[in-house]
């Protein structure tokens, strides 16, 4: 029984009399559940404490249920009618996932800050709704910075193009107006020029801009240019031939003019280091014109070889010389142990000894292995070898033993001119690829085949032209690459082709899975499971109905190594661990950022280091409940973690909160691959690699030495799609 009466709305609204009759004796409680009839006549059943405020007697909700979804629906209506349409040129134009998502929908607000790629130059830069696009129209505002810059250059430049004599004009005249002044006042030219220089040092843009200038002048007016050139090179050459022959003749009249210059010579090579500069001058009028300098030593060795008798004369003088004069020979030899220390006169004797060194090994090789190297090479490959002008990264033709025909390949790939070795013969693309590859893609397609009876499509250019996949499956949006150790090397491929084709599948929304023939022998249970999760359907799991623990470094070892693919991370030093029913499924390891990355040093910093699930078990919501337990306990600020794109999307992260910074384009990660051992780049520094192969100090190598040891070694070099980086803030 209740103390208040009802008032007379709450008696009306009842449906039945003997309600209303309770209602005014005041015999109705709380929990009774009665029936109201609403102004638009629909009947509804709840309790009295949901209808009316006890204390004060008022409506609580003002519509009936069946109402309240009439209005919603009609309000979802507006909303929707009211949403913005985006074109497709914006949507294309925009980065991140979410925005386009939001675009899709026409819920993106004008006020919102996006990240934009220009679909022309590729510039990528941080606008808003509202000044990227009009909102009536739909039509671009403000289009790219850089694309602006060029047009205004060409716009100048083709202004300058049309109407070239009056520029010409218009700058003849200011020259002399400004000769005219500097005469008049000479410290004004030297302010000027030292601003000029301080400017042009602070701003070096401008220099860049003054130099594009120029080159495009010179480009579009080809023929001014190549007669302002000869003009000038005949000015020199007149100029030089005047000054030799005078003084040439000058020195034919008078003969002990002559002796006299040459004893100001000497003394002046005693007292000065002229000889040294006329020396270092010599040397770059050799380096800048190779072709001289080998006529001329070549001239000079051919006199020697037809003069012996002369040479011998000249040494049996300069011996006598030194033996009279012990001074001269204590300058010479001290002249020798300055050279020693001087590191440039000691490499070039090392490179010396080195291609000595490099011509005998190669000698070796072709006497023990002279028949086969004869058949298997290109005649005049062979030709090249024998006279010592091949390279071990040098291509060259060798022929294929199936079918005949010769294919080019580094020589490396063949044998090894250090170790003295002949490798397997090499196969062309098409022979392998019907050989080997063809095999194991087989073998991929047969063991999806044995669990998922979808549509295949097979070798499909279509999708991403103009790169292939192997095998695409259309109902699941999966497609599979299977990636040879050699085929699949840097010498056939780009740094750049296997992420290329992961970002333009991610663009599609089509998950690609790299697989690689290392990865395929040596970690094929993994591969066999991540295969079997992304095609099967799994058990489901609600996260609610499990627990999380704190689990031990055995059972985090034990459980990483067989579900994750890359197994257990040493430093991890917080780990966690999703039971269900006492059954471990899924581990998430923590540590601390990495020695390279700059946040190491700052308190709750952390980096998300392994996350993995059992396999045939899909537990939704488990990887938010660890990552919750984990701040509980430690309160991070930030988070970094890294998803591998050869096997995963990365979408878990997105799910748990994560933004993602890059696809990891610039640091994509390799490995070296030859017959059963796979060598991570960590394990193949250039310190450690000339330890354990003390042979090639001795030899002077060009360009990457890594690469150089690694591939004469046999090894190919196979670049992966790399890591997807991905970073976390506390609000």
């Amino acid at each position: 029984m209740l103390e208040k009466k009802f008032p007379q709305w709450f008696i009306d609204s009842l449906h039945l009399e003997s309600d209303k009759e309770k209602a005014r004796n005041n015999e109705l409680h709380l929990n009774d559940v009665l029936e109201f009839e609403c102004p638009n006549g629909h009947i509804t059943k709840c309790k009295l404490s949901s209808k009316i405020k006890v204390k004060t007697m008022k409506l609580k909700s003002a519509l009936c249920p069946v109402c309240n979804k009439v209005s919603k629906i009609e309000n979802c209506k507006k909303t929707k009618a009211n949403r913005r349409v985006y074109p497709q040129w914006f949507i294309d134009e925009l980065i991140r996932d979410e925005d386009k998502e939001r675009a899709i929908d026409g819920s993106l607000p004008s006020t919102k800050r996006v990240c934009v790629r220009c679909l022309k130059c590729g510039y990528e830069y941080e606008t808003k709704v509202g000044n990227h696009i009009c909102l009536k129209t739909m039509k671009q505002r403000r289009g790219c910075k850089e694309c602006a810059r060029e047009k205004h250059r060409q716009d100048r430049l083709n202004y300058i193009q049309d109407n070239y004599e009056k520029v010409c004009a218009s700058n003849k005249v200011a020259v002399e107006k400004a000769k005219l002044y500097y005469k008049e006042h000479p410290e004004a030219l030297k302010e000027r020029g030292l601003n000029k220089s301080k400017y042009l040092k602070e701003h070096p843009e401008v220099v860049e801009e003054f130099v594009h200038r120029m080159g495009a002048w010179w480009k579009s007016h080809p023929e001014k240019a190549k007669e302002i050139k000869e003009r000038n090179r005949t000015l020199r050459k007149e100029h030089s031939k005047g000054i030799g022959e005078n003084i040439s003749k000058s020195l034919r009249r008078n003969p002990e003019l002559l002796k006299k210059r040459a004893w100001c010579y000497r003394e002046l090579c005693k007292t000065t280091d002229l000889r040294e500069r006329l020396s270092e001058a010599q040397k770059k009028v050799n380096r800048e014109n190779p072709d001289r300098a080998k006529e001329i030593g070549k001239k000079v060795s051919e006199w020697y070889k037809n003069n012996p008798e002369k040479v011998k004369e000249k040494a049996r003088k300069l011996s006598l010389h030194l033996q009279s004069n012990p001074d001269i020979r204590k300058s010479i030899s001290n002249k020798i142990k300055e050279h020693y220390k001087n590191k440039e006169w000691r490499e070039k004797k090392r490179e010396c000894l080195s291609k000595s060194l490099y011509n005998k090994r190669i000698r070796n090789l072709t006497d023990s292995f002279k028949e086969q190297l004869s058949s298997i090479l290109h005649p005049e490959d062979y030709s090249h070898l024998l006279s010592g002008e091949v390279n071990s990264l040098s291509p060259v033709r060798v022929k294929c033993p199936t079918c005949g025909e010769y294919s080019t390949h580094l020589l490396y790939n063949l044998c090894s001119i250090t170790n003295n070795r002949i490798d397997t013969p090499i196969h062309c693309e098409t022979c392998l690829h019907q050989l080997n590859s063809s095999k194991q893609e087989k073998e991929i397609r047969d063991f999806i085949h044995s669990f998922y009876d979808g549509k295949v499509e097979e070798n499909n250019r279509d999708i991403i032209p103009p790169y292939e996949l192997d095998l695409f499956y259309p109902e699941k949006k999966i497609a599979i690459e299977y990636h040879g150790s050699y085929w699949h090397s840097d010498i056939y491929k780009k740094k750049t082709t296997h992420y290329q084709k992961f970002f333009l599948c991610r663009k599609l929304g089509i998950r690609l899975l790299s697989v690689y023939s290392q990865d395929w022998e040596y970690k094929r249970e993994k591969v066999d499971q991540i295969l079997r999760d992304s095609f099967s359907k799994p058990e489901v799991i609600y996260a609610r109905k499990c627990i999380v623990k704190e689990i031990t470094k055995k059972e985090r070892i034990s459980f990483l190594s067989q579900y994750h693919f890359d197994g257990d991370y040493n430093h991890s030093k917080y780990s966690y661990g999703l039971f269900y029913k006492d059954t471990l499924l899924a581990v998430m390891s923590f540590g601390k950022l990495r020695g390279n990355n700059h946040l190491h040093k700052k308190e709750h910093y952390y980096e998300l280091k392994r996350l993995a699930f059992k396999t045939g078990y899909k537990i939704i919501g488990g990887a938010s409940k660890l990552l919750s337990h984990f701040i509980k306990d430690h309160h991070p600020k930030y988070l970094l973690s890294y998803s591998d794109n050869d096997y995963f999307t990365g979408d878990v992260y997105r799910t748990l909160g994560f933004t993602l910074v890059s696809y990891g384009e610039k640091s994509i990660d390799y490995q070296w691959v030859k017959y059963k051992s796979v060598l991570n780049r960590y394990t193949c520094t250039v310190e450690t690699l000339l330890n354990k192969y003390p042979i090639y100090k001795d030899i002077k190598i060009e360009g990457s030495i890594e690469d150089f040891i690694m591939r004469d070694l046999g090894y190919n070099k196979v670049y992966r799609c790399g890591n997807s980086k991905w970073e976390w803030f506390c609000d």
